[in-house]
């Protein structure tokens, strides 16, 4: 049955054209979207980070004896299953696995899986064999990698010089250590498991792993979703830009887009979509007497927005609702900080402008032809 409850042909709801909106926000993507040039230095990167990390595996793995199963029994004929790998996988996550990365970011994130919680003795380790297998395509392209035991990460530096228009372009590579055995477990009686202790940062090991689940939610559901990814690019450009919005985080971010459209009863233009996430946080959805953004990828009730003080959810509320008025009275270059596109009229005396130019050049340029014709006869 139609949810409207009347015959879709004659009684649908009107929806709202957006022409000019969709113009504002394609021109506001197309300048916040990175180059060409810069992500494929990027993706090189990154694959040569992904493929090191691959091989150390591989080396870790027949050192520790994984590769090869251990006979059991008394004349050795059967073998025990293959222990598991000390580094299992390697994830990307963060804006560069959603495909979410601005102008100018150039600071990524990798997860590495563990087997065992991670240690100091293993981060050293891949620390010292990354420099010798990761192999940049270009032979002009510098790495250097450092370990960071606060953060349970290494931190690769590509260097690749001359490659934005003749400026040097770095991009920072973070590889995180984490293990799944980290995270806290529920017993059938509800009570928290004990989880083995890790000699590096438990907590940036659980955020890790936290981040490999977002990556993979958003892959699932978000790209079904037309415009989406546009969206969270224009809202990203916003908080950077607006102090209200700062507080809005990237996840906090990505669940209300969600959210807002995929609750959507009819489907939207790219001015739609954006007019409707206004709408939604313009009506309080982050507010304290509201559920907030249930986050999907934990096991408990948690609030994307719990981390949000009262000052800042009305502040936030408050600024989206301005915006949503600018919007409604065609001021939408107001809230992407652009500058107004020119009106028809406009257009028209400009056009003017430019044949009464064309028409006096021409003229300049016939009256001093005659002045040179008559000085040559006058010779």
């Amino acid at each position: 049955m139609n949810p409207w409850g009347m015959h879709p042909m004659y009684h649908m709801p009107p929806v709202r054209e957006t022409k000019i909106e969709d113009k504002y926000l394609n021109k506001k993507h197309r300048a916040i979207f990175p180059a060409n040039k810069k992500l494929q230095v990027l993706q090189r990167a990154v694959c040569a980070t992904e493929q090191a990390v691959k091989t150390i595996s591989a080396e870790i793995a027949k050192t520790d004896g994984s590769m090869t199963p251990t006979p059991i029994g008394l004349l050795g004929t059967e073998f025990d299953k293959k222990p598991e790998r000390t580094l299992q996988a390697c994830f990307r996550v963060g804006n560069l696995a959603k495909g979410l990365l601005l102008n100018g970011e150039l600071d990524v994130d990798l997860v590495a899986i563990c087997n065992d919680p991670p240690t100091y003795q293993l981060l050293y380790q891949i620390s010292q064999m990354l420099p010798e297998h990761i192999k940049p395509s270009n032979e002009a392209d510098k790495v250097t990698v450092t370990p960071h035991i606060t953060d349970s990460a290494i931190h690769v530096i590509y260097l690749s010089p001359g490659a934005d228009e003749g400026n040097d372009l770095t991009i920072y590579i973070r590889i995180t250590l984490t293990s799944a055995k980290l995270r806290p477990q529920l017993s059938e009686d509800g009570t928290r498991v004990e989880t083995p202790t890790c000699s590096l940062n438990t907590q940036k090991c659980i955020q890790a792993l936290a981040e490999v689940r977002r990556a993979k939610w958003f892959q699932a559901c978000m790209e079904a979703i037309p415009f989406s990814c546009m969206i969270i690019r224009i809202f990203r450009d916003m908080i950077a830009r607006m102090d209200e919005w700062k507080p809005l985080q990237d996840w906090a971010l990505q669940l209300l887009v969600e959210k807002s459209l995929k609750t959507s009863p009819l489907p939207l233009s790219l001015g739609g979509s954006f007019l409707r996430v206004l709408e939604c946080l313009a009506s309080g959805s982050i507010l304290s007497a509201s559920n907030g953004l249930l986050d999907p990828c934990e096991r408990e009730k948690v609030d994307a927005t719990g981390n949000f003080t009262v000052q800042q959810r009305e502040a936030l509320t408050a600024s989206a609702q301005k915006c949503l008025r600018q919007f409604s009275f065609r001021q939408l270059y107001a809230v992407l900080d652009m500058e107004q596109f020119p009106s028809k009229q406009q257009q028209m005396f400009r056009k003017i402008e430019e044949e009464q130019k064309i028409k006096q050049e021409g003229k300049k340029d016939e009256s001093g032809g005659k002045d040179a014709t008559a000085m040559e006869t006058a010779l």
